[in-house]
């Protein structure tokens, strides 16, 4: 028996409704079609706009590289609608590669974004340029070209658009399915962009967030505008001068201008929205271990208090010399007796150790 397995999404969680296909999901379902005693191979059905690099390549890996094992479960994979990008380059790496007949393929370079001074927009131009290179070898390994041939003819800055036809000839897919699938139907005569918007989720809760996000940049330019205090004006100003910068090149990436004169109309890409989506995970990430550490130091404290108490009651409790913590039994003759330890003492003692407290 064959199992499916459908990626009929974008590559990445979906920040609106946590949809969007993962890596971590797609293991989840690969691990159980793996330990199904009656699959005995699995075929990936693809119909993706693309999306995220990180999430898509690990599912691409993970297909590769049970398909290197005799003795796993081969792992096919068919374009059931369209494999757009990252949704191309899982696509090619199945065992055997399918294609509906009305099915299309589109490979591009990589795009994202960047901010910051001159190194720091400079990393990300070498973090892209490394991407690509990789994503050329793993065209390179399934069509058979050579590297340079791949950046000449595919990964030029362009997007390619292949008929299932084309794409078997480009050495793409194995195999063209003489029939036409309905999947596929339904982005036919659509531009890029028009296919990308049908898979969008609530486009009412994107537009209400980017407004709201145009509003947040508008008033903290109305806040950060430069205010020298007489005792210290320079600082202040280069403290609101860098804060304003940062928020400049925040609306520039998003297409907007940092004036508050007339409402700004905008529609991001697939690329600015993955973006965004990983900076503010990776923000409520931070800031979850941040909460975490307080929580530590709050716990740390109560338990410093609560062994404190409980040093003061024993203390009280023993008849102890709160300075000393000794308790002797004196004699008749004005001497020192040899010192009785109680119970209570012997709790005392350890607690200060405890609290590294000297007897």
């Amino acid at each position: 028996m064959e199992r499916t397995i459908l990626l009929y999404d974008r590559f990445g969680r979906n920040w609106w409704d946590d949809s969007g296909i993962t890596a971590k999901g797609f293991r989840k379902d690969l691990e159980e079609a793996n330990n199904d005693p009656d699959c005995e191979s699995i075929l990936v059905a693809v119909n993706s706009p693309g999306g995220s690099i990180v999430e898509g390549i690990a599912i691409h890996n993970a297909i590769i590289a049970q398909n290197s094992d005799s003795n796993a479960k081969p792992i096919d994979t068919r374009n059931d609608g369209i494999a757009y990008s990252m949704g191309a380059i899982v696509l090619m790496s199945g065992r055997k590669v399918y294609a509906y007949e009305n099915t299309t393929t589109m490979l591009h370079c990589c795009s994202g974004g960047a901010w910051g001074n001159v190194r720091d927009i400079e990393n990300s131009l070498k973090m892209m340029k490394a991407v690509d290179k990789g994503l050329s070898k793993s065209i390179a390994s399934k069509t058979g070209k050579t590297l340079e041939e791949v950046k000449n003819e595919i990964m030029n800055y362009d997007d390619h658009f292949y008929t299932s036809d084309e794409a078997q000839d480009l050495g793409l897919v194995d195999e063209v399915i003489q029939e036409r699938s309905e999947v596929a139907a339904q982005y036919e005569g659509l531009s890029y962009q028009e296919v990308m918007a049908l898979f969008q989720k609530q486009p009412e809760a994107q537009a209400g967030f980017f407004k709201q996000l145009q509003n947040t940049l508008k008033n903290s330019f109305e806040s950060f505008k430069p205010k020298p205090a007489p005792s210290e004006p320079i600082k202040n100003q280069d403290e609101s001068m860098k804060i304003s910068n940062k928020l400049t090149a925040l609306l520039a990436a998003f297409g907007l201008s940092a004036t508050s004169e007339a409402e700004q109309e905008h529609n991001p890409t697939a690329e600015q929205l993955q973006a965004l989506n990983d900076q503010l995970q990776a923000a409520a990430d931070d800031k979850q271990k941040l909460t975490d550490l307080e929580n530590q130091v709050i716990a740390r404290d109560k338990s410093i208090k609560d062994l404190e108490d409980k040093v003061s009651a024993l203390e009280k409790g023993s008849g102890a010399d709160p300075q000393s913590g000794a308790h002797g039994d004196a004699t008749g003759d004005g001497g020192e007796s040899e010192t009785l330890t109680s119970q209570a003492d012997t709790e005392l003692s350890a607690l200060r150790a405890e609290l590294g407290i000297e007897s």
